[in-house]
């Protein structure tokens, strides 16, 4: 050769040129860092020498030590020293979505964030345009301590491979995004982390939040639903997403404008999932990309976050089951937190894995450091611009950039300094600044420039460019040309791919100043009501109803907003979301004090059931019961047969979950008169189905099969499939109760086909549990065995509230295998986890302890838990197949170790058991254990 290189530089070199880009290294620290680790002999036959001492030189062996630098802006790459790298363990893994599909050799990354060449400050504009001061970004200061924090944190994830978050939290224009964008830019060009955001607004449009999130990091953001659906399948077909993912991503990134509506190309229908199984759908695709490298989640605003917090939540409960190498990063303004976001940020803060940093003003002398590092200034006009802006760095740049802008500098002898018979009036604040900038720039322009960007203010600090216009055409005003160009060179607006496809706002406080002057002109109502009118055409989905009824409160429509609140309410209840639902009501009940709404107006019947089922799903019986009560006097009063249905049935569901069967029974069958009186047909099936599982839990299968064939009869006349699948799984444990297994097996056939329909994956994992549960009480153990991890998995995928069942099932076949020990161990610890009004679950792992205690003739353990299950089964009148097995086993083992009296009462139970299960001839068989006993 020519020139000496290497052995494997060639090697190098193919994969930097590969032709699919997936198969090149995905971060040029990647590339570089191999190059490093050509340490091999050079070809002793090459006619020049490379001269390596200098290479070392360039990549840092310089040994300085630089500070106050902002490393982010770099336009070389230069590695400090390598005896200062950390190698994270297992992080040459392949990444299956957007990293290289052949495993690489990581870059290690740098103790330190700071590298050994210090920075040379940005030359001062003097004798060159000012225009050029746009196209800089300012370097930052000070703020050591704080980048320091946010490295050391990055790097302990890297090194325990566990989540942890950093709150950002201060007040508008003092950093905290700034500092948020360092680390990822700094992590990002140094190979040490995979980056994902969301942004969040107070008015959420489609660009914000976690779905856009994650639909950026898939490539498919903007992307209509059937692309969406086409894009994700080539991640399918090449093995980067699961066949069981793909229809509930698409369904994540692009929902359905109705939960029932099929997804395009043939994916299959979706239902609206459930926070936690979005969360997990959502934990997957993170963990995915953790599989090449960290992932830093920077989550921005998130005052604005609801769904962020509760997904960072979840995040942090899973770490213990799941670890995954996360840092979240979240910012948030202290002057905008309130309700449930700040309860949610506060349990946030309390766990020991979160670190916060208040995010002050600069100190004097650093803040005087920034302003002259902007331009070189005149010195009094520095200490103007310090005076006033108050260590608030944003402000400071405005005001500076606001001047170059309007060509209001000239360049004296001691610097840049204002022009003579210039105005030197400074704004009062941030927002002052901010709208002084955009009045300079809509001076030129025509008014409906100004309407224009009021309307997409109150869209949202991410803006959709189709949605924008169609709101600007419903409002008689247009988008002049240039005026997005205008707003991009002078920083107010930034987009990835050009306005066409949507643009952001520089700043939130730009936003709340363009909303300040809709007001100040008397137009934000006008401009709310139009949104709502827009948004009520456009689409017909849950998200777009909030909006709507958000835009309409804004509008002064509180009457029109109050049926949108309670539908948002109810559909955040039936996806599981209580935290979401709980802020909805509360807005509708300020919506209705302000409205003050008669004491008999049937729209607070209404609301007040809704707050029923909220307490009753959050375990909050008295307050439950309260509201159902409340509900029930207004509708009686005022003849709402709908309203009355609704308490009624409240009621009694409630009872059933207090575990008292004959009260559940009375209010369920007064709901149902009603049903029936109001020709109320999915009333009449749905109290039909609720009233069935109490006659089964009470063992009357015979009844009960009637009545779930009836419901289901009707659930399937009216398309109904999740109530269906209930009915069948109903018919399923009635045949299982009775022994009936191939009938079970078709029962839970039918179950499936209706979860398939509706693409339950918790369904599907229910079906799974219960097939085993047939095996095992057939004798197939293995099998049995096989599909209860299954289901455990698929559970665990779905969030860890799901498990229950499947680890109760597990622990029955230890006892099976007569693994009494380890059955034990499991058993008491779940019981330690499990909440104790679940009273079947308690009933049924105190009942499955007694064999397991007698096989390891723990008696003291015996006595409590067989006091505890006689007493359960006393208050619950629960019946069921495996506790009549498991007594049964506890009676015999006791039997057989001679421990008659502690026998005896748990055999009648058991006979009690069996009995009501209609099968007598099992009862009759211990009556010679009665005799031993």
């Amino acid at each position: 050769p020519q020139l000496a290189i290497p052995s494997g530089f060639e090697e190098w070199l193919h994969h930097l040129l590969e032709k699919d880009p997936a198969n090149r290294y995905q971060r040029c620290a990647d590339a570089a860092w191999a190059l490093l680790q050509m340490r091999d002999p050079i070809d002793s036959t090459a006619t020049a020498d490379i001269p390596l001492a200098a290479i070392e030189t360039k990549i840092g062996r310089s040994g300085g030590k630089s500070s106050q630098s902002d490393e982010a802006e770099r336009s070389t790459l230069i590695w400090g020293e390598v005896e200062t790298l950390i190698r994270l363990p297992a992080m040459n893994s392949m990444a299956p979505t957007s990293e290289a599909p052949r495993p690489v050799d990581l870059p290690p990354m740098p103790i330190s964030w700071q590298t050994p060449t210090p920075r040379r400050p940005n030359p001062q504009l003097m004798g060159t345009g000012l225009s050029l001061y746009d196209l800089r970004s300012p370097q930052m200061v000070n703020r050591d301590q704080e980048r320091e924090l946010l490295w050391m944190a990055l790097r302990d994830v890297r090194r325990e491979g566990c989540a942890r978050v950093v709150l950002l939290l201060g007040g508008a224009g003092c950093g905290k995004s700034r500092l948020a964008r360092w680390l990822t830019q700094r992590a990002d060009e140094l190979g040490s982390a995979i980056v994902l955001r969301a942004s969040h607004s107070p008015n959420s449009s489609r660009r914000d939040g976690l779905p856009a999130m994650l639909a950026r990091h898939l490539r498919v953001f903007g992307f209509p639903r059937d692309e969406v659906a086409a894009q994700l399948k080539t991640h399918l077909e090449s093995g980067r997403i699961e066949q069981d993912e793909w229809a509930s991503l698409t369904e994540f990134v692009a929902p359905a404008s109705k939960p029932s509506s099929p997804i395009p190309v043939n994916t299959g229908p979706i239902v609206r999932s459930t926070p936690t199984e979005r969360f997990a759908l959502l934990r997957t695709q993170v963990k995915r990309a953790c599989s090449s490298r960290p992932v830093i989640i920077w989550l921005d605003d998130v005052q604005w976050g609801r769904e962020a917090l509760d997904f960072t939540v979840s995040l942090l409960k899973t770490q213990q089951s799941n670890p995954l190498p996360v840092l979240v990063v979240m910012t948030a303004r202290d002057d905008q937190l309130n309700g449930d976001e700040a309860t949610t940020l506060d349990e946030i803060v309390d766990d020991s894995r979160t670190r916060t940093m208040s995010i002050q003003p600069l100190a004097q002398k650093y803040h005087r450091q920034l302003i002259q590092q902007l331009l070189a200034l005149d010195e009094t006009l520095v200490a103007r611009i310090e005076a006033r802006t108050a260590g608030n760095p944003m402000f400071a740049v405005q005001l500076v950039g606001d001047w170059v802008g309007r060509d209001l500098l000239l360049l004296g002898e001691g610097g840049f300094r204002l022009k003579e018979g210039v105005e030197g009036t400074l704004p009062d604040d941030l927002h002052d600044a901010w709208v002084g900038t955009v009045e300079r720039l809509l001076d030129e322009r025509p008014e409906s420039d100004g309407i224009a960007l009021e309307l997409a203010a109150l869209l949202g600090n991410d803006i959709d460019t189709d949605e924008w216009n169609i709101v600007c055409k419903r409002a008689g005003v247009g988008v002049s040309a240039g005026l997005m160009e205008a707003m991009f060179s002078q920083r107010l607006a930034s987009s990835v791919l050009g306005s066409i496809y949507g643009w952001s706002f520089a700043h939130a406080m730009l936003r709340e100043s363009l909303e300040r002057r809709a007001k100040d002109h008397g137009r934000w109502q006008d401009h709310h009501r139009i949104c709502a009118e827009v948004l009520a055409e456009l689409k017909d989905d849950h998200d777009y109803r909030e909006r709507r009824a958000m835009h309409l409160l804004s509008a002064g429509k509180g009457e029109e907003a109050l049926e949108l609140l309670l539908d948002c309410s109810r559909s955040y209840l039936r996806s599981g979301d209580h935290r979401s639902a709980r802020s909805m009501l509360t807005l509708w009940e300020t919506t209705t004090r302000s409205m003050g709404l008669e004491a008999d107006d049937p729209r607070l019947g209404a609301g007040w059931v809704t707050w029923a089922h909220l307490c009753r799903m959050r375990r909050q019986f008295e307050d439950a019961e309260n509201w159902a009560i409340k509900a029930e006097a207004q509708s009686r009063r005022i003849d709402a047969d709908h309203t009355l249905y609704m308490a009624l049935r409240e009621q009694g569901l409630l009872w059933n979950i207090r575990g008292k069967p004959d009260e559940a029974w009375m209010f369920l069958q007064k709901a149902l008169s009603v049903a029936e009186d109001s020709f109320n047909t999915l009333g009449i099936a749905d109290t039909t189905s609720k009233m069935a599982w109490v006659r089964l839990n009470r063992g009357e299968i015979r009844h009960a099969r009637s009545m779930f064939l009836r419901a289901v009869e009707r659930f399937e006349e009216c398309h109904q499939p999740e109530e269906a699948a209930s009915c069948w799984m109903g018919l399923y444990e009635a045949a299982r109760k009775t022994g009936d297994y191939v009938m079970a097996r078709q029962w839970l056939e039918k179950a499936q086909a209706c979860y398939d329909q509706q693409g339950s994956q918790w369904g599907v994992a229910t079906v799974i549990n219960n097939t085993a549960d047939l095996a095992r009480l057939e004798g197939d153990l293995d099998t049995a065995e096989s599909g209860f991890r299954s289901a455990l998995e698929k559970f665990r995928q779905l969030g860890l509230s799901h498990t229950s069942i499947a680890r109760i099932n597990l622990s029955l076949l230890m006892i099976a295998r007569q693994d009494y020990e380890e059955a034990r161990d499991e058993l008491e610890e779940f019981l330690k986890q499990v909440s104790p009004r679940r009273r079947t679950i308690h009933v049924l792992v105190h009942c499955s302890l007694l064999p397991a205690l007698a096989g390891v003739r723990d008696w003291v353990a015996w006595d409590h838990h067989s006091e505890q299950a006689l007493s359960l089964l006393s208050i619950t009148s629960y019946v069921d197949v495996d506790i009549a097995e498991v007594l049964e086993q506890a009676v015999k083992l006791a039997v057989s170790y001679h421990q008659f009296r502690r026998a005896r009462p748990v055999l009648f139970a058991c006979q009690e058991q069996w009995r009501a299960l209609g099968r007598t001839e099992r009862a009759d068989e211990l009556n010679g254990y009665l005799e031993a006993s």
